[in-house]
């Protein structure tokens, strides 16, 4: 895998998919979505744009964190998405990254608590029109009626995430 790009997204970046059969179209979904991320009203920070190489295929990376209200607090939930080269034919990957001392909550159905994937309707019925935005509401939804991660006591095992 081969990392090309890694910054601080503060516009939408140049995408350059080159695959064979890549198209314009694919580059400017994949932009949009980026676009889309970026003026989310429940980001927080500034998201995170990596292109890697994989079997030969650019895929572009964006983390960003979430910001969801829990208890009357405010947490960020860092999430990662994940844009194949056949992107908007291909829905995007989309992920809860742990960080250190916490594990997803089990009770979040839409969340696989072996590696962190997110399912939400919108992905599970993907197609080639849709935008990333309905995702991102449902993904909050989601996280509201059921935080997504949980602090992990002393001496209990966290969970494997990618």
């Amino acid at each position: 895998m081969k990392v090309v790009l890694n910054q601080d997204v503060k516009e939408a970046p140049e995408i350059q998919l080159q695959k064979e059969g890549s198209n314009e179209n694919a580059k400017e979904n994949v932009k949009k979505s980026i676009q889309i991320i970026m003026n989310y009203p429940k980001k927080s920070g500034v998201p995170k744009c990596l292109r890697i190489t994989y079997n030969n295929q650019y895929v572009m990376q964006v983390s960003m964190n979430m910001s969801v209200s829990f208890s009357g607090r405010n947490y960020d939930i860092p999430l990662k998405f994940i844009f194949p080269a056949e992107f908007p034919n291909i829905r995007p990957q989309i992920f809860v990254e742990l960080f250190p001392g916490t594990g997803i909550n089990a009770k979040n159905t839409d969340i696989n608590t072996q590696n962190g994937y997110i399912t939400t309707p919108t992905l599970a019925r993907w197609s080639s029109g849709n935008t990333i935005y309905p995702v991102l509401d449902e993904i909050d939804a989601s996280f509201q009626r059921s935080f997504p991660i949980y602090k992990i006591k002393p001496g209990q095992q966290q969970q494997p995430n990618i």
